[in-house]
């Protein structure tokens, strides 16, 4: 691990006036049976601005299989030609030594498609799937072109009075989804999500209660299962606990929301707390170093 993290540092190191960033995340499973450093897994992830517009990093492999494995290297070039803006995110994975990614083109100022390609390198054709989107005052229409059989889903949107959005979508095997928001006050909102033949639908319900505080609570239908989510809010620093029917599991995260911050979740089945699973990241500046505090809170930034 120690010689991957190196290597990452090494191909992420920019300009002296870029330090390069590191985002890292752990997780140990079923922790409450057998603690053991080796039952560790996670990744870290290292970047940096090189030039304007130019970013490159790698990911490392932490414990576990991953031990002493570079993940893979990737890169992001922003530049402007003939007055569009193209965006291009690559990343080689060592493993298969397969390219994945996207490349957008969008336009620079005004109106205009947008067109983003995917890219696998494993594809007969590279580039996997071909999406164009164009927007328009109160409306979106995306088709999304498959390359190896020139099948094509179709996303379309709309907007229906000012607190209504509604958004469908056509997969190419015919089946379809139709997801509508409505706002019914400032601080209720209601969503409807159903698939074509309603063998999908679900209803969500999220509730502002005060100024810190937000209930979701999550209806499936067809499952007749129930999920709930509570959210709290201090300063950059949230509270997220939920439960969920569908796998009877409680879910608790806290951390907060900039660079710099800690994220810490702990998840665990209802039936047995035992196998609680803990994972811990955070995301900063390497110049940050300096002022580095250890806690769940706040950040070196």
């Amino acid at each position: 691990m120690i010689r991957g993290l190196a290597l990452a540092l090494l191909l992420s190191v920019g300009a002296a006036d870029r330090m390069p960033t590191m985002d890292f995340s752990v997780k140990h499973s079923k922790i409450g049976q057998k603690p053991s450093f080796k039952a560790v897994t996670g990744q870290c992830a290292v970047a940096s601005q090189v030039t304007d517009g130019v970013s490159v990093g790698a990911t490392v492999g932490l414990g576990g299989d991953n031990d002493e494995r570079l993940k893979d290297i990737f890169a992001t070039i922003k530049n402007e030609v003939l007055g569009r803006k193209v965006t291009t995110g690559l990343a080689l994975g060592l493993a298969d030594k397969g390219l994945t990614g996207s490349v957008e083109v969008a336009p620079a100022e005004g109106d205009g498609p947008t067109y983003t390609a995917n890219i696998d390198s494993k594809n007969a054709k590279v580039v996997e799937s071909v999406r164009i989107e164009r927007r328009g005052s109160g409306w979106a229409v995306a088709p999304t072109i498959h390359t190896n059989n020139f099948e094509v889903d179709l996303e379309a949107g709309t907007t229906l009075g000012d607190k209504t959005k509604a958004l469908f979508g056509v997969k190419h095997g015919g089946k379809g989804k139709i997801d509508v928001r409505h706002e019914i006050d400032d601080a209720t909102a209601i969503q409807v999500v159903a698939s074509s033949g309603l063998e999908d639908l679900t209803v969500a319900v999220a509730r502002g209660v005060g100024d810190s505080d937000t209930l979701r609570p999550k209806f499936d239908l067809v499952a007749r299962q129930l999920a709930l989510e509570w959210e709290h809010r201090f300063g950059e620093n949230r509270v997220i606990a939920g439960v969920r029917q569908a796998d009877q599991r409680v879910d608790l995260e806290v951390g907060g929301q900039g660079e710099g911050a800690w994220r810490t979740k702990l998840s665990a089945p209802w039936t047995n707390p035992r196998d609680l699973d803990v994972a811990v990241g955070r995301k900063f500046s390497l110049g940050g170093l300096k002022d580095f505090k250890v806690g769940p809170f706040g950040g070196s930034d």
